[in-house]
């Protein structure tokens, strides 16, 4: 079988600059066009551990204790397949929130 090979995509001199400045940055495409591969392999050489919640397990904790799957979130973490079970908006808002310095918090 013949190794998939990556193309570099336009987008992730914008990606890296909007992580830069910013905790949450929203991948958006219609289906299939490497939203997943551009998250996987990107993150991947950045540092990122990756969440996905197709993952039934990682689905199940989020939606059971939503702060706590976010409280044990690495500061760099990937979160993909959001829309699944309502989850993604705030879980990644508490991440965000989680990740600004403790005088922000106040």
């Amino acid at each position: 079988m013949a190794a998939h090979l990556y193309y570099p995509r336009f987008v992730e001199t914008a990606l890296a600059e909007a992580l830069s400045d910013t905790p949450v940055v929203l991948i958006h495409g219609p289906r299939q066009c490497g939203k997943t591969t551009l998250a996987q392999t990107f993150g991947k050489t950045r540092g990122y551990d990756y969440f996905s919640f197709d993952d039934d397990v990682a689905a199940a904790a989020a939606k059971a204790d939503p702060s706590g799957f976010v409280g044990d979130l690495p500061a760099r973490a990937i979160l993909d397949e959001v829309q699944r079970e309502g989850l993604g908006s705030g879980l990644a808002m508490q991440h965000a929130h989680a990740q600004l310095p403790s005088q922000a918090h106040q």
